[in-house]
């Protein structure tokens, strides 16, 4: 099923999102410490790495495996290979706007776990919460330690 989402922006410039998004000292993955957990990295080359973990999704926590490699400052492409969406491919695109970054996604998506039906709403929802958690996050960043 092809999910994107294109209405969001975070009130930075695309270098602050960046660095923000590839922070070494963790401060982008503790602002989603509500939705994940048990998150461990492993870096596969210069710009992949290999995710596994625990994260929110439906309403309950699932496990996860999933490999994501950057393309600063353009987008982060990603599949999920293990869990309830499994199988799945997406991109995060990143636009500067002057001091604002915008953010759109755009992905086939599918799932053994969750009803078609339900499919995209379930995505959109992932992705609303990711987002929400890291407006602050982004904030607190920019504010520095």
């Amino acid at each position: 099923m092809y999910v994107r989402d294109e209405g969001s922006a975070f009130d930075a410039p695309i270098e602050v999102v960046w660095n923000y998004l590839m922070d070494s000292g963790g401060r982008h993955a503790a602002a989603h410490q509500a939705s994940a957990r048990f998150r461990a990295t492993k870096e596969i080359s210069k710009n992949s790495s290999e995710a596994t973990g625990d994260r929110m999704i439906d309403g309950r926590w699932s496990k996860f495996v999933a490999r994501s490699t950057d393309f600063a400052p353009l987008a982060v492409v990603n599949e999920e290979l293990e869990g309830d969406l499994a199988g799945s491919k997406f991109v995060l695109v990143y636009t500067p706007q002057r001091q604002r970054t915008r953010v759109a996604m755009y992905g086939d998506f599918q799932s053994e776990t969750i009803p078609r039906v339900r499919l995209e709403r379930v995505v959109l929802d992932l992705f609303a919460t990711s987002y929400n958690e890291d407006v602050p996050g982004l904030a607190a960043f920019q504010r520095g330690p």
